[in-house]
């Protein structure tokens, strides 16, 4: 039967964009082993559909990758932001869209973070004003067919899949 494992130590190894925690732990075999965990603020992933049922999307690089994609409008939740919120926020800073937002369900990003990321989906989206970029952010909107952006995700040529298929799945167009 699988076991919790025990946390013997936690320390801060690199504080910058990301945070890098070295946490040792106690193992089922009585060894311990040390893991790199990534950490930062949680985030929300949101997919936006214009009254059309067209998917707003950003396209920007990304530097992990060194790649360009199209992905759903994302971004960290600040200070005591609920989701949805930050959701509503992100939204209208990155594109200029606002429209109904629901919070559906929040995931890990991955086995070796302590990230988590929410899916907001918005509907009946339109463009109120220019996007309010953050000095770093370099990006532009696009709107996409249902048809292509399942493509995009089938050929995992965007980011946050799994909170893209959460949204598609929750709005019955999957």
């Amino acid at each position: 039967m699988i076991k919790k494992w025990i946390k013997e130590e936690e320390n801060l190894v690199y504080n910058g964009y990301r945070r890098v925690l070295r946490k040792k732990f106690l193992m089922p075999n009585g060894k311990v082993e040390e893991y790199d965990i990534f950490s930062a603020k949680d985030y929300v992933a949101i997919i936006a559909l214009t009254p059309q049922k067209e998917i707003i999307l950003t396209r920007q690089f990304r530097p992990g990758t060194e790649e360009i994609f199209d992905e759903i409008p994302s971004g960290m939740i600040d200070g005591n932001e609920i989701p949805r919120e930050a959701g509503e926020r992100e939204l209208l800073e990155e594109t200029g869209y606002t429209g109904s937002f629901t919070e559906v369900g929040r995931a890990p990003l991955a086995a070796y973070e302590n990230i988590h990321g929410y899916c907001i989906t918005a509907v009946n989206c339109n463009k109120i004003r220019e996007p309010c970029l953050d000095e770093d952010e370099f990006l532009e909107t696009r709107l996409c067919s249902l048809t292509r952006f399942r493509q995009l995700l089938r050929d995992g040529r965007s980011l946050n899949i799994h909170l893209a298929y959460m949204g598609l799945d929750y709005l019955r167009l999957l």
